[in-house]
């Protein structure tokens, strides 16, 4: 016998697998996985002040704008005559604008007098 353990000579001891001993060297094959730290939640610190963007944030959230409130009818119905009314030429438009006011103007006073005619 030459003394070798290298698992040659019948009857000689075999040498353990190297799976089995505890060398991080090198792959191993066992079948154990490998477990990862249990996660931790961040706790928050309690801040004292707000930092510089918190604090333009919350600035511009106080001074937005308010909506305006919706618009009536007769608001709409005027704004549509906008783009009508710009295409005209000055002199028309100007002629245009005050048939307006004429018309309104009428109107308001028709229902005045027929109010002071009727003791």
């Amino acid at each position: 016998p030459t003394g070798s353990f290298d698992g040659s000579e019948p009857g000689s001891p075999l040498p353990e697998p190297a799976a089995a001993s505890a060398s991080p060297v090198g792959p191993s094959t066992s079948a154990a996985v490998p477990t990862a730290p249990p996660r931790r939640r961040a706790q928050r610190r309690p801040r004292e002040q707000p930092s510089e963007v918190e604090r333009q944030l919350l600035e511009a959230l106080r001074t937005r704008p308010v909506a305006p409130p919706p618009r009536s009818e007769d608001e709409l119905f005027l704004l549509s005559l906008v783009p009508s009314l710009q295409r005209l030429p000055p002199q028309t438009k100007e002629f245009v604008k005050f048939q307006i006011h004429k018309l309104i103007y009428e109107s308001s006073t028709v229902v005045l007098n027929l109010e002071q005619l009727e003791p």
